[in-house]
């Protein structure tokens, strides 16, 4: 009896020790987690953006490219001399110019009238990308999408200055890219299971993996196909911010949009959707981790208040064991 009296005892010893222990560590490991949340979510953040303006910056330069192309073909002396049948003829030998991203090169003179290097001619002096150069004195301009009027395909139009003898504009140089060509350009974001798109200074979707979202989701109109809270963010990406914000996808996904400006093409920005699963992929295998760790101490503790303790056995002085000293003889 008394050796299952000192058991019973050591049990309770065992289990209230170890309730507090298990106390202890669930508000150590509940400040733990939330310090690692406050830390390492905004360094995951971070990282992404710094992923993306880097991709956007690429994106820039990638512009800043054709420009300078379009910049030394506006140079040549056929341009410069305004004279119809010697641009005509330089058009005429793409071979001699041609990019294999440009759809085609066309040139433009201020009234509008345009030789293209396809053949075709015609009038643009109603596109915005004309107008910003002619009207408002820019040395280049990006237009936002539009059906090309020389192939009835979705384009973006890259345009140069085309500077005269006297110094002044003579006219345009510009060069039409496909917008699948952007898609490609986004379509590899350097995040896991990430989505890179584009939007324009409406807010128009003109380069994403998914074609069906391509010159048919307007972002400041997203609920319309599904997605939750990016409305929200159309405004802050098509005003130049950079940023992220949160949204659900039509499949009912949370994720983070991240967003930033693209150089060289005011309003347009380059946005990257990424599960948030992924952002906070390293916290959960923390908490995980964690959570490990309290169910190991609770087992422990557990299977140390149920094991027999050492056995007592009586000796020949005794029921109880207990050896006396002897005073004296």
């Amino acid at each position: 009896m008394v050796g299952l009296g000192l058991k019973s005892i050591r049990s309770r010893i065992m289990l209230t020790f170890g309730s507090v222990v298990v106390v202890m560590l669930l508000l150590l490991g509940i400040v733990l987690y939330s310090q690692v949340q406050q830390t390492v979510t905004p360094l995951a953040d971070k990282l992404s953006q710094s992923i993306v303006q880097g991709r956007a910056k690429e994106l820039g330069e990638w512009l800043q490219g054709h420009l300078k192309a379009l910049a030394v073909l506006g140079s040549s002396p056929e341009l410069q001399s305004g004279q119809s049948a010697a641009i005509r003829a330089f058009l005429s030998r793409p071979s001699a110019y041609v990019d294999p991203e440009h759809e085609m090169v066309l040139y433009a003179n201020l009234d509008g009238g345009y030789f293209s290097s396809d053949g075709d001619v015609g009038n643009i002096s109603d596109r915005d990308y004309f107008l910003k150069i002619v009207d408002g004195g820019r040395e280049y301009a990006v237009s936002n999408p539009l059906i090309s009027r020389a192939s009835g395909e979705a384009v973006v139009v890259i345009a140069q200055a085309v500077k005269g003898q006297d110094g002044g504009t003579a006219g345009i140089v510009a060069a039409t890219v496909r917008l699948s060509k952007l898609s490609s350009l986004v379509a590899d974001v350097d995040i896991e299971s990430a989505e890179g798109f584009i939007v324009d200074a409406t807010g128009l979707v003109v380069a994403h993996p998914n074609p069906d979202y391509v010159m048919q989701m307007n972002v400041g109109k997203a609920s319309q196909f599904g997605f939750q809270g990016l409305d929200e963010i159309a405004g802050r990406m098509t005003a130049g911010s950079a940023g992220i914000g949160l949204a659900v996808t039509p499949q009912g996904e949370e994720v983070a949009v991240i967003y930033t400006p693209i150089p060289l093409a005011p309003g347009w920005a380059l946005g990257t959707i990424v599960p948030t699963r992924v952002t906070h992929a390293q916290v959960q295998r923390i908490l995980a981790l964690l959570i490990w760790l309290f169910v190991g101490v609770i087992l422990i503790v557990l299977i140390a208040s149920f094991f027999p303790g050492p056995r007592h056995y009586p000796t020949d002085q005794g029921d109880s064991g207990t050896h006396y000293p002897c005073i004296g003889r």
